[in-house]
């Protein structure tokens, strides 16, 4: 009934956070990439980077995007291929078309 690759990627991305001001800032690019037809996990918390990889890399997403305290200052959002380990940093209303093209890659 669903396609296979659901069940082991239930998100195209995650987005991470390191601290309780960077969350809103998460949500909206969460909405922003959604709207781009990706489908988007928020880590819960905010935490240490590590665990927040390690946690994305258990479930099967395949893009993390990293909001630190200095993409948010610039308007930008890193995003990180983890099976390849790419990481590339991008405006963040280009952040959609950044993690397609990355997923495209494989």
């Amino acid at each position: 009934m669903f396609p296979s690759a659901l069940a082991m990627n239930p998100a195209d991305v995650m987005i991470a956070s390191f601290d309780a001001a960077g969350l809103p800032h998460a949500m909206t690019l969460a909405a922003a990439l959604r709207r781009s037809s990706l489908r988007v996990f928020v880590y819960p918390e905010p935490d240490k980077i590590g665990k927040q990889l390690k946690y994305a890399e258990s479930r099967g997403i395949p893009c993390v995007a990293i909001l630190g305290e200095n993409e948010i200052a610039r308007n930008e959002v890193t995003i990180k291929h983890l099976a390849s380990r790419a990481q590339e940093t991008h405006a963040r209303d280009r952040a959609g078309d950044a993690v397609k093209e990355l997923l495209a890659r494989g």
